[in-house]
């Protein structure tokens, strides 16, 4: 569906870097990382709004690079709405098909993306200033989707909600990708809304794509660092900190990985002490509802681990304990 090849854009002293991305038909890639690295300059440059510096934009084999925007037949929700304070509901949602000379069928369109949306009951509204939050985003995505478009380009589409607003419109936009199966350019700051709304995934950091691939596998399994931290990964420790106190784990390190991450739940500690445990000193416990984590420092770096209830009331603060990580739920980064 669209292809992004080697594409670099500069804005002032910043620069997206050959950025490789692909969206596939009625799918959603969520380009994911913190404010500032580059995701809705990229946003822009794909759907055509800036032009790239190099590289390429395809859509369906065609070369749209120098495309402007309105000869793309894409949609776009940007971060403050854009909606007609002029305008009532309805004639905010069917502007964009009198635009494109689409009226034969405007009734029917609007009332059937309203339904989706769970906004049928706001179409007689005449003042749009009365709407909440998560009303005006849904109509703002009604007006998106009512004409149809090859691609829907969402910019941080919860960043001015409240929590249960956020959740609202999450759970509404699933519907939405259920029942009509957009292709959808996501950008985000935020991991619960790229899990669930995205398929695809590629992690931006400083204008690069530092790792992409599926939602599952990348979130779950990342292989850079610059992911993993971003993604707030616990116990990412340097291989060559590791060796001193596991030198065969450091050795079976894959070539080219210069950290590992574990789990604080791939982690388990004993109070039973021998010549061969690797061993801690417990730091602090924090009980949380049905677990405890446990802060367990080393010379050179401090590990979390998640335990039950009941092992955290038999430990106290200063007490040695030896230390197993689960080899198979270690993570290998590469920087």
């Amino acid at each position: 569906m669209i292809t992004v090849s080697k594409l670099s854009v500069a804005y002032g002293d910043f620069q997206l870097r050959d950025v490789d991305l692909e969206l596939r038909e009625g799918g959603c890639l969520a380009v994911l990382g913190p404010s500032g690295a580059g995701k809705t300059l990229l946003l822009e440059t794909v759907m055509g709004s800036r032009k790239p510096d190099s590289g390429t934009v395809h859509l369906n084999d065609k070369d749209i690079s120098s495309l402007p925007p309105e000869h793309r037949n894409i949609a776009y929700i940007p971060q403050d709405l854009a909606l007609f304070p002029h305008l009532s509901v309805r004639e905010n949602i069917a502007f964009g098909l009198k635009a494109r000379n689409l009226k034969q069928s405007i009734v029917s369109d609007i009332e059937r993306i309203a339904k989706v949306l769970g906004i049928e009951h706001l179409l007689s509204r005449k003042d749009i200033r009365t709407l909440s939050g998560g009303e005006k985003q849904r109509v703002a995505l009604a007006r998106a989707l009512v004409v149809n478009p090859r691609v829907l380009f969402l910019d941080e589409p919860l960043s001015a909600l409240d929590v249960a607003a956020s959740r609202e419109l999450l759970h509404a936009l699933r519907k939405m990708r259920r029942e009509l199966n957009p292709t959808m350019f996501l950008v985000s700051h935020d991991l619960t809304e790229v899990c669930f709304l995205a398929d695809e995934v590629a992690i931006m950091i400083d204008g690069r794509i530092a790792e992409k691939g599926p939602l599952q596998s990348v979130v779950s399994c990342p292989k850079s660092l610059a992911s993993a931290r971003f993604l707030n990964m616990r116990n990412v420790v340097a291989v060559a900190d590791v060796a001193e106190f596991l030198p065969e784990l450091a050795k079976s390190a894959p070539s080219g990985s210069t950290y590992l991450a574990v789990r604080p739940e791939s982690i388990t500690v004993s109070t039973n002490i021998d010549s061969e445990s690797f061993i801690g000193t417990v730091a602090d416990i924090v009980t949380l509802h049905s677990n405890a984590l446990l802060m367990l420092a080393l010379p050179r770096f401090t590990l979390e681990a998640s335990i039950d209830l009941e092992q955290s009331s038999s430990l106290s603060l200063g007490q040695n304990v030896s230390i197993h990580l689960n080899g198979s739920k270690i993570l290998w980064l590469q920087e």
